[in-house]
C-alpha cells in the first residue's frame, strides 16, 4: 500500500521539479510500480517548490519522482557531455523515464541498479553521476527521474545538471575535502592521545577505553549497514549479499576490538601491537572488497591519501616532541604511522570507488582503522616514555643517594678533622709527661718510650684520616717505601704484650730481616694488631695466640691462630662484614670494624685473607701479602 509523504521541496535553481514521493514500508518495489503509483497521485497531493528535499519518518524504502522541465531536457540534448549529479550517495536505484507531452503516459526509460558493474559509465566518486548517451526524452515535455533510497533519519536529496568537467571538479573537491577531514580527525585523535600520554603515561586504562570506543563504533556502523536492511526488508535478490556484508562488518569490528586490546595491553610487545594494527587494516580491506571494486583506481584519492599521510606525520611529530622522544624513535614512529595509514585509507577510498551500501560507511571505517594504526604507534611511544620516566626516576633516586653519601662522607671527614685537632694537644701532653717520667725515673724508660711511639702513631693516623686519605691509599703507600716484615711483626707483638701483660702471645718468624712486602708499615701493623687483638678479645681469657710469619717465592704469610672458643659455623660467612659482631662477642667492647679493616687493607695491597677453624676449636686467620716489587696477588678474597 503506497503512502504519500508531503515534505518534499526543491529549489528552483536545480531546474527540476519534485512531483511526489511514495514510501513502501516493509516490501520491495520496482521502478515501474513506483512510477505507476506516482502517476496515480492527485495533483493536489504534490509538494510545492521549496528550499530542499527532505524525507522524515521511519520509512525504510522511498521512491522520489523528480521532473526535469523542457529547458533542462533541451540543454541535455544539445550537450553531449551533460550529466545529472544525484546526491546523496546511498541511493540504491536510479531510473530515468520520459513522459508523453500533454499526458502521463511513459514513452520509455532507463534504469541503473546501484552496484551493477558497468551500468554507470565514467563514475569518479561515490555520488551517482548518470551518463545517458541515448536519452529517452526526445519529443517529451518533461522527464521523470525516479530515485530509490533507504533512510533511517532525515534525508536530503539534490539533482543538478552539470557538464562532465564540472562534475569531475566537484567530485575532486569533495574527495579532497573528505580526505582532509579524515586526516584532521585522525590527527585530533592522535593529539588527544598525546595529551593523555604527557599528562599521565601510566594511565593504560584510558588508552584501553579509547580503543574499546573505536571498536564499538566499528561494530555499530557495520551492524547499521548490514543488519537493519537485512531485518527490515532488503529483498530476496540482495539478501545474501547483505548477510555477507553484515558478517564482514561485524567481523571487522570484532577484529578491531581484539587488536585494540592487544595494542593497549601494558605488557604487549611492539611486534604484537604492529600485528594488531595490520590485522585491523586487513579486515577492513576485506570488508571494503565485499562492496565490489576494492581495487579500483581513483585519481582524486591519491592527493587526499598523501595529504592524510602528511597530516599523520605532523601529528606523530607533535606527539613525539611533547613526550621528548629521542629522534631515532620519533623517526621510526613517524614512518610507522605513515606506512600504517596508507593501507586502511587506501582500502577506504577503493571501497568508495564502486557502488554498494557499504561504501557509505567507508569514510567512518577508514578513519577508525587509520586512528587505530596511529593509536598503536602512540602506544609504542607511551611505553618508551614510561620506560624513560622510570629510568629518570631511578637515576634521580640514585643521585639523591649519592648526594646523601657524599654529605655523610663530608660530615665524617669534618668530624675526624675536629677530633684530630682536639686530640693533638692531649697526645703532645702525654709525650711530654712520658719524657719527664723517663728523666726522673730511668727504670720506666721502656714504658715511656713505648708510650711516646704509640702517641705519635695515633697522631699520625688521625692526621692522615683528617686529610681524606683512605685505607687503600695508606696501604699502597708502602709500594714507595717497602716494610720489613720481621721488624714490624716484633714491634706489633711487643706493643700488644705491654697492653695485655697477663696474656700469652707467641711470635715465630721464618723470614730474614731484609724480607719486605709491598705495603706501608701502618698497613702491616694494622693487619697484625687487629688480628691478634681479635683473638685476645674473643678467644677467651685462657686462650693462647700464636703469630707465625713465613715467606714464599713472591709472598709472605701471616698466620694468627688461637686455641680459644672459635667462631660458630653460621657466623663464618659474616666475619668480614662491616659492623658485624657475633653473639659471643656481645659481652666484649667493640663496634665490629677490626676484621673488616683487615680485609679492606689486605685487598688494597693486592693480597688475600682466609679463615678456617683450628683442630682444637679455635680460629686461624691467614693473610698473604705480595713481597716488595711483585705485581700483587690475583685476588683479594674474604
Amino acid at each position: 500500500m503506497s503512502t504519500v509523504v508531503d515534505e518534499l521541496h526543491l529549489p528552483e535553481d536545480h531546474r527540476s521539479e519534485v512531483i511526489g514521493l511514495v514510501t513502501v514500508p516493509g516490501q520491495p518495489v520496482t521502478a515501474a510500480d513506483a512510477l505507476e503509483a506516482l502517476q496515480a497521485l492527485d495533483p493536489s497531493d504534490r509538494a510545492p517548490h521549496g528550499p530542499a528535499v527532505a524525507l522524515r519518518g521511519a520509512a525504510n524504502e522511498a521512491w522520489f519522482e523528480v521532473r526535469l522541465p523542457e529547458p533542462a531536457l533541451r540543454a541535455m540534448g544539445e550537450a553531449a557531455d551533460a550529466v545529472l549529479e544525484v546526491s546523496p550517495p546511498w541511493l540504491e536505484r536510479v531510473s530515468l523515464a520520459a513522459i508523453e507531452p500533454g499526458s502521463r503516459r511513459v514513452l520509455g526509460g532507463t534504469s541503473w541498479l546501484y552496484g551493477e558493474p558497468g551500468s554507470v559509465h565514467g563514475r569518479i566518486d561515490p555520488w551517482p553521476v548518470l551518463d545517458v548517451p541515448d536519452p529517452p526524452w526526445q519529443g517529451a515535455d518533461a522527464a521523470v527521474l525516479l530515485l530509490q533510497a533507504r533512510s533511517y533519519g532525515p534525508l536530503m536529496v539534490s539533482v543538478r545538471l552539470l557538464t562532465r568537467e564540472q562534475a569531475i571538479l566537484r567530485a575532486q573537491a569533495r574527495t579532497l575535502l573528505a580526505g582532509l577531514l579524515c586526516g584532521a580527525l585522525v590527527i585530533l585523535l592522535g593529539c588527544a592521545l598525546g595529551l593523555m600520554l604527557t599528562s599521565g603515561g601510566r594511565d593504560y586504562a584510558s588508552f584501553g577505553a579509547f580503543a574499546l570506543m573505536l571498536a564499538s563504533a566499528t561494530v555499530l556502523l557495520g551492524s547499521a549497514n548490514g543488519l537493519v536492511p537485512l531485518l527490515f526488508g532488503a529483498g530476496s535478490a540482495g539478501g545474501s549479499r547483505r548477510a555477507l556484508e553484515l558478517a564482514l562488518c561485524v567481523g571487522c569490528g570484532a577484529g578491531t576490538l581484539v587488536a585494540a586490546r592487544w595494542s593497549g595491553a601494558p605488557r604487549a610487545s611492539p611486534r604484537v601491537a604492529g600485528y594488531a594494527g595490520w590485522s585491523a587494516g586487513a579486515q577492513f580491506a576485506a570488508a571494503a572488497g565485499s562492496a565490489a571494486g576494492a581495487f579500483s583506481a581513483l585519481q582524486p584519492a591519491v592527493l587526499a591519501l598523501h595529504t592524510g599521510s602528511i597530516l599523520v606525520i605532523v601529528g606523530s611529530g607533535i606527539i613525539g616532541l611533547r613526550n621528548r622522544t629521542s629522534l631515532e624513535r620519533l623517526n621510526l614512529a613517524m614512518l610507522a604511522a605513515q606506512v600504517g595509514f596508507q593501507l586502511p585509507v587506501k582500502m577506504a577510498f577503493a571501497g568508495l570507488a564502486a557502488p554498494g551500501p557499504l561504501a557509505f560507511h567507508g569514510w567512518q571505517l577508514g578513519t577508525i582503522c587509520a586512528a587505530i594504526v596511529v593509536f598503536n604507534s602512540l602506544v609504542g611511544l607511551m611505553r618508551e616514555a614510561e620506560r624513560s620516566r622510570r629510568l629518570r626516576v631511578r637515576a634521580e633516586v640514585l643521585q639523591a643517594r649519592l648526594s646523601a653519601e657524599e654529605r655523610s662522607i663530608a660530615e665524617s671527614r669534618d668530624m675526624f678533622r675536629m677530633l684530630s685537632h682536639e686530640l693533638r694537644t692531649p697526645l703532645a701532653t702525654l709525650c711530654v709527661l712520658a719524657r719527664n717520667a723517663e728523666r726522673e725515673h730511668p727504670a720506666v724508660s721502656p714504658f715511656s718510650q713505648a708510650m711516646i711511639v704509640q702517641a705519635k702513631r695515633v697522631a699520625n693516623l688521625l692526621e692522615r684520616v683528617a686529610t681524606g686519605e683512605s685505607l687503600a691509599d695508606m696501604a699502597r703507600s708502602g709500594t714507595r717505601e717497602p716494610t720489613a716484615v720481621a721488624r714490624a711483626s716484633r714491634e706489633v707483638v711487643g706493643d700488644l704484650r705491654l697492653n695485655w701483660p697477663d696474656r700469652c702471645v707467641l711470635l715465630r718468624t721464618a723470614v730474614s730481616d731484609d724480607t719486605t712486602v709491598g705495603a706501608s708499615p701502618e698497613a702491616v701493623r694494622l693487619i697484625l694488631a687487629n688480628l691478634v687483638e681479635n683473638a685476645l678479645r674473643h678467644g677467651g681469657p685462657e686462650a693462647r695466640v700464636d703469630v707465625h710469619v713465613r715467606g714464599g717465592a713472591d709472598h709472605v704469610e701471616f698466620v694468627v691462630s688461637d686455641d680459644g672458643l672459635g667462631i660458630a659455623a653460621e657466623d663464618r660467612e659474616l666475619i668480614f662484614k662491616r659492623y658485624w659482631r657475633g653473639r659471643s662477642a656481645m659481652r666484649n667492647p667493640g663496634v665490629g670494624l677490626g676484621l673488616w679493616l683487615v680485609w679492606r687493607v689486605v685487598e688494597g695491597v693486592g693480597g688475600r685473607v682466609r679463615f678456617h677453624a683450628s683442630p682444637t676449636g679455635g680460629s686461624v686467620f691467614t693473610v698473604v701479602l705480595p713481597v716488595a716489587g711483585a705485581q700483587g696477588l690475583r685476588e683479594a678474597t674474604q
